[in-house]
């Protein structure tokens, strides 16, 4: 929607027959009123639109040159949308609000409230939010306020209104390259925009939303409300944002820093960092190239933690791809390599898509998992699984882990299921399996669906069957350093024929398989392509020989190692086939010197490594929802956790090197 107006100087529209465009005139006066105390510049448009006065506080950052205008909403001519037309995506917009001058009354002979004077709404120039007008018993002039501004813990207007007085309408001034969010049915004014679906336009940098009622934070805790990406059910208060989804924190802050959003990054404070600083890693050391010492054998390259071993078909198949001219998502090997891959894990489908972290959605997605759920998943995983959960609007709920494997504690399961938890997600940490079968129980005995995050553990097995036919889904990943690897990639696996068929749906923008561009439900583009898929055949092919060069790996370290106090390695159950995507250690107090100065010296002879992950607790994006809470086995892994050069085609002079450095790093 855009002013009708070139973007000259603040100027006056005109009002001629049927234009309901407000008369705008500069004010020379700085605002007086302007949140957070910062009126440095900006400068007030005043104007006029049917019986209502208006004040908007336009951004210096705007410049001389901005067009400012008030249009209408349809239906409702006395509820305006400010445009500032020409405004930069980093402009900080500000708060439009009508207010009455003198209380509202009825107009003789008329059934609409009137307002008169020219008492001015508060502006402000910290972020746009919504705002609610002031409303309220009817004052005489003499007994006027100034302006309230709506702060977070300031003062509120009342809500209430005399009889035969209605509440002004709410305006918003959301503004995106001439699109904003429009009037009362937008932002769910009671009785016209009631149930009704508003989508919002796009969210611009530094532009937030407060949230002050109590039914706004209840819609927080639900999650995003309609369930629907960038789209929100109205229901007569404030909403969040778009893209937000279930925040707890982010309700009890008040509004404070608003809800969380998955395109809403976070930061720690200093003292947050100070508090945590002892289990977050160090900063990335360099690598270096290895230079001989004393003749010793020496690799003439740095040993990558891990490289992919494209020993079989890929080429062949690649070029397959190429010469059909087939290269997008609607190749033959698409469904060629979605069936091997089921068959291999012993699934009946298997559903190919964008990554790991895509599959993990679509799992999730398809066994129903709906905004205000919980999930539970462990605290040590990689941040994909958490935030698979949050983009459905749904809560992770974290467990720790069991020492020894690292997995999900499975008796820790039990106690974090509430009534409104509807799946666990147990996360085959390294290719070690979890505990299945107690895991299972427990889910059944409270109605839990159970989708598996294998997305390290290809090939692996517990008590004899595979991983990823264990659950009611499965999420696979296919990324560059995966024991299977189409550069990037992912799958889901099942049993379930709808959740498949959902799946499916989902992962292709819910294309209708009757008639083309018929969309029965808002999906996503999460196809793999052709020539992915042609790698991920070749792969699946030598599954059992990369399989088996991960377990090699694993017993020449342990055995290389074994005799160096301090390095401890897990050892998996002896139900499980571990497949070892990464030869884990933990380095202890014995070694005599930390984690991270281990991996410096490390490196600094040509040896890379990576450290166990961070906890989701410990993350700048989930730390405001756990602060406070501990888990200690997660924690130490954390802290302690190295992983080394784990490669399929590592040699034994590349392990024997790594060893001996190991050994020579501590003195």
């Amino acid at each position: 929607m855009g002013s009708g107006r070139a973007p000259g100087a603040v100027g006056v529209g005109s009002r001629g027959a049927g234009d309901r465009r407000a008369r705008w005139s500069p004010d020379p006066a700085p605002p007086r009123h302007v949140l957070g105390g910062e009126p440095g510049g900006a400068r007030r448009v005043r104007g006029s639109l049917g019986s209502g006065s208006w004040l908007a506080a336009v951004p210096p950052a705007l410049g001389a040159g901005a067009a400012v205008a008030v249009e209408p909403v349809p239906r409702d001519p006395r509820s305006p949308v400010l445009v500032l037309a020409g405004a930069p995506r980093s402009c900080r917009l500000q708060r439009v609000q009508p207010v009455p001058a003198g209380g509202q009354r009825r107009a003789a002979g008329r059934g609409r409230p009137r307002v008169d004077g020219d008492r001015l709404a508060a502006a402000a120039a910290g972020p746009a939010r919504l705002a609610t007008p002031p409303g309220g018993r009817p004052r005489p002039a003499r007994r006027r306020r100034a302006p309230i501004a709506a702060r977070p813990g300031g003062p509120q207007p009342r809500r209430g209104a005399a009889r035969g007085v209605r509440p002004p309408h709410r305006t918003v001034a959301l503004v995106a390259d001439g699109t904003s969010v429009r009037g009362p049915a937008a932002l769910g004014h009671r009785g016209r925009g009631r149930g009704r679906r508003a989508r919002l336009p796009p969210r611009l940098p530094g532009v937030g939303a407060r949230r002050r009622s109590g039914r706004a934070r209840g819609h927080l805790r639900r999650g995003v409300p309609s369930g629907r990406p960038g789209h929100l059910r109205c229901r007569g208060g404030p909403q969040p944002r778009p893209g937000a989804v279930g925040d707890r924190a982010g309700a009890r802050r008040g509004g404070r820093r608003g809800c969380g959003s998955v395109i809403e990054p976070r930061s720690l404070t200093d003292a947050e960092l100070a508090e945590i600083a002892h289990l977050v890693p160090g900063p990335e050391p360099e690598l270096a190239v290895p230079v001989p010492i004393d003749g010793e054998p020496t690799p003439s390259a740095p040993i990558r933690v891990c490289e992919p071993r494209l020993a079989g078909n890929e080429r062949a198949y690649v070029n397959e791809a190429l010469d059909g001219n087939w290269i997008s998502s609607q190749g033959p090997f698409v469904a060629r390599f979605e069936a091997a891959f089921a068959e291999a894990v012993g699934a009946r489908h298997g559903v190919a898509c964008s990554s790991g972290t895509a599959a993990l959605h679509l799992a999730l997605g398809a066994a129903g998992v709906a905004p205000g759920d919980e999930v539970i998943v462990p605290t040590f995983t990689m941040v994909a699984t958490a935030n698979a959960v949050r983009f459905l609007g749904a809560t992770p709920v974290l467990v720790d882990s069991e020492p020894g494997t690292g997995n999900l504690d499975v008796g820790a399961v039990a106690a974090a299921v509430t009534e409104r938890t509807t799946a666990v997600v147990p996360v085959h940490i390294y290719g070690h399996p979890v505990a299945m079968d107690p895991l299972r129980e427990v889910a059944a005995a409270h109605g839990l669906d159970v989708i598996e995050d294998a997305a390290e553990a290809h090939g692996a097995r517990y008590r004899g069957r595979p991983v990823g036919s264990l659950g009611r889904a499965a999420a696979f990943s296919f990324f560059g350093n995966k024991i299977l690897t189409t550069g990037e990639g992912g799958m889901v696996t099942t049993d379930d024929d709808d959740l498949a068929a959902r799946a499916r749906e989902l992962r292709d923008l819910s294309f209708s398989p009757e008639r083309h561009f018929w969309h029965r439900s808002v999906a996503f583009n999460y196809r793999m392509t052709n020539l992915q898929a042609a790698l991920g055949l070749a792969q699946t092919e030598q599954l059992d020989d990369l399989v088996a060069r991960r377990r090699a790996n694993a017993e020449r370290y342990r055995a290389a190692l074994a005799s160096v106090p301090g390095i401890e390695m897990a050892v998996p159950a002896d139900d499980v086939d571990a497949v070892h995507w990464m030869v884990g250690v933990t380095v202890t107090d014995e070694l005599g010197i930390g984690r991270d100065e281990l991996r410096a010296r490390l490196a600094a002879r040509g040896i890379e490594t990576r450290t166990y992950f961070v906890p989701m607790h410990l993350q700048p994006a989930y730390f405001a929802d756990h602060r406070g809470e501990r888990y200690p086995v997660a924690e130490e892994l954390g802290r302690t956790g190295l992983y080394l050069p784990s490669g399929p085609d590592l040699s034994d002079d590349d392990i024997a090197y790594v060893a001996r450095e190991v050994r020579r790093a501590i003195g």
